[in-house]
């Protein structure tokens, strides 16, 4: 009983108390980071720059990935100055709308989306189902349909 008395005493009230524990923690946290800040204080230290590696694809196995077949399917000679197109893959919706997997001049295949030119004046124009259809130049321009090989059943 004796040792209740010496912290609480009859009818004071416990709010204080606490208002000044608050008080003397926040002193020591904010005492504590600004000698931190001042003593704690250490010169830069350069990072070496380590060169990141680059990423090889190998193209051919994605071209096999979309359908593309050993030989190159598709091939087509567009025009006398137009260079050799060899279509290897397409996906797309009933709209026309998608991408198809293009060789250029033996270039290593990319993918071009539709409207997207693919080489000097000759743009895609729409892919449907196994094939893509080039066109040059405007809406009125010659077109090409360039057709994948059948499927082996």
């Amino acid at each position: 009983m004796a040792t209740t008395l010496i912290f609480r005493r009859t009818g004071e009230s416990v709010w204080p108390k606490l208002a000044t524990l608050a008080v003397w923690l926040a002193v020591g946290v904010s005492s504590s980071y600004w000698g931190l800040q001042l003593w704690g204080k250490a010169a830069p230290v350069a990072v070496p720059v380590v060169p990141q590696p680059t990423l090889v694809i190998d193209q051919a196995a994605v071209a096999r990935a979309l359908g593309a077949a050993k030989v190159q399917p598709g091939a087509v000679q567009v025009t006398g100055s137009a260079p050799k197109v060899v279509l290897l893959g397409v996906a797309g919706d009933a709209k026309g709308q998608g991408v198809a997997l293009l060789s250029v001049d033996g270039q290593a295949p990319r993918p071009y989306r539709v409207g997207v030119e693919v080489t000097d004046g000759w743009r895609l124009e729409s892919v449907a189902g196994r094939a893509a259809v080039l066109a040059a130049g405007d809406k009125a321009a010659p077109t090409h349909r360039l057709e994948l090989p059948p499927l082996k059943q």
